[in-house]
């Protein structure tokens, strides 16, 4: 019996070997067939049983390899019984699946899976074990949003819920006695966004970590994205430690708390548009400092051409006018220049192009391939209304910060503009944590987290919790849309192209 011969193995051998090599016929001419499975494809010089096949057929050819190619001995085919879509890439096909018979789809894959065993053996280098939590869980609503239900057929009023998150569970068996864990966990969320950031369905890594420190936390992620990119032939994130930014600071610097540090030099803030000739308008601004009056020029030119009469533009020569006065703290002495417009998804966009464009008029350089920081001390509550008995905290089991506990020791990373984690240092004392939910809007805290507060009873240490968006980071690392990296991915509302899911009734 000849074992099948994958087509990079046959690539390798040398004239005379006999193969069986297995896959889809790619390509068709009078000379040759081309046949194609996950590892490459080879040109067979057709057998008989190969006349009539068509592009799409499935196939087994047994072949010889010659000084200058393979020659068919026999064959074998499953004939496709319809011509292949002509859309199989896009996410939203329904044929999404047969991307897969693509060299670059299998690639991508492939190098994800790549970045999964490097992750698993840098983290085993630091003590870790890898340690799965069950997925069906009680409800915990760790985001302030309900989880999704798995009713029990034969009690219809009973059932389990399907986590957002493992942080529950893995700070369970943290305290019970793993110090270093983590697990690629498949995590669930509605969340109803067009972002191609959004996703029903996908993949977290989670650590959980005790007796350590946020800044000890800060060094062992840098060092495993360092390490994960590296193994990708990608740049470097740059020399640790990376930037770290409050998330007040954060808002008024950036107007936003996921900015793209690589363009960290021109602030974009928003900013009240009265001193700027727009009374009653919020002005989204991008800020040039050190800018003579040749960039100056140039950047009122961009302003008027992209956006027209609703170009804000003012420039200062010596920071002392009206941007000096209105955000003293932003601008240093020194010609700058602000351009925008009204705040919106319009203005966000063209300040992101022109920071773009302006690096390397600046610098003359090209910007860096990743600019990666960290956003600190999050506020504990969120402004957004809850549904009745949803708490609202942004950080639900994070050790509380300031005078009035109004802030959460949590974090983001931000890299390029795309928020890859969050993670907190958790409160462990059982009355604070006892408060922590009750102010956050917990209707019953005891009902709801009884079992973890009573964890806490037993000699909780100081105690972090991480997850990682694991597609976002591949997306980032290889250059393409998240859905790319997904086997038939949904939508944030759950849609799927494939099954047609949800299904209603």
């Amino acid at each position: 019996m000849t074992l099948r011969t994958m087509a990079a193995e046959a690539a390798a051998m040398p004239p005379g070997s006999k193969i069986r090599v297995c896959g889809w016929v790619t390509d068709r001419t009078a000379d040759a067939v081309r046949v194609a499975d996950s590892t490459g494809s080879i040109a067979v010089v057709p057998c008989a049983e190969l006349d009539g096949v068509r592009t799409g057929d499935a196939v087994e050819v047994r072949a010889t390899r010659s000084a200058t190619g393979f020659v068919g001995a026999s064959a074998r085919v499953w004939p496709a019984t319809a011509a292949l879509p002509e859309d199989v890439t896009g996410s939203d096909s329904p044929y999404s699946y047969l991307r897969f018979r693509s060299g670059e789809a299998v690639d991508l894959l492939r190098a994800a899976d790549r970045a999964v065993t490097v992750a698993r053996s840098h983290l085993a280098g630091h003590y870790f074990v890898e340690a799965n939590t069950p997925q069906l869980w009680r409800s915990t609503r760790e985001y302030g949003e309900p989880e999704l239900r798995v009713t029990d057929p034969a009690d219809r009023e009973s059932g389990s819920w399907l986590q957002q998150s493992p942080t529950v569970p893995a700070m369970l068996c943290a305290i019970g006695g793993i110090d270093r864990a983590f697990q690629f966990s498949r995590c669930f969320r509605t969340e109803p966004s067009a972002s191609p950031l959004k996703a029903y369905e996908f993949t977290q890594l989670n650590l959980a970590v005790t007796f350590t420190s946020v800044e000890e936390q800060f060094r062992l992620l840098e060092g495993l994205f360092e390490t994960v990119s590296s193994a990708l032939g990608r740049p470097s994130w740059g020399k640790a430690p990376f930037p770290v930014i409050d998330h007040d600071a954060c808002i008024r610097r950036f107007g936003s708390d996921t900015p793209d540090y690589r363009y960290a030099a021109f602030p974009t803030p928003v900013l009240d548009g009265g001193p700027l000739g727009r009374p009653g308008q919020r002005i989204r601004a991008l800020i040039v400092p050190e800018c003579g009056a040749d960039i100056a020029q140039a950047l009122r030119s961009m302003a008027e051409r992209h956006l027209g009469a609703e170009a804000v533009f003012q420039h200062d020569f010596d920071g002392s006018g009206t941007l000096g006065a209105m955000i003293p703290d932003l601008v240093p002495s020194g010609p700058v220049a602000l351009v925008g417009c009204a705040d919106g998804a319009r203005a966000e966009a063209f300040v992101r192009m022109l920071a773009q464009a302006l690096y390397p008029l600046v610098t003359n350089e090209r910007p860096p391939a990743f600019g990666p920081v960290w956003i600190r001390r999050q506020p504990f509550l969120s402004d957004e209304k809850q549904e009745e008995h949803a708490h609202h905290s942004r950080c639900l089991f994070g050790r509380r910060l300031g005078p009035e506990g109004e802030l959460s020791d949590s974090y983001d990373l931000v890299v390029n503009g795309v928020e890859l984690l969050s993670g907190s240092q958790n409160e462990v004392d059982h009355g604070q944590a006892l408060k922590n939910f009750s102010d956050a809007g917990v209707a019953d805290p005891e009902e709801t987290y009884g079992y973890y507060l009573d964890a806490l009873r037993f000699g909780a240490p100081p105690l972090h919790n991480t997850s990682i968006g694991w597609e976002r980071l591949m997306a980032l690392l290889l250059g393409v849309p998240m859905r790319d990296v997904m086997i038939m991915p949904k939508t944030g509302s759950g849609q799927c192209a494939v099954t047609g899911l949800p299904v209603k009734g």
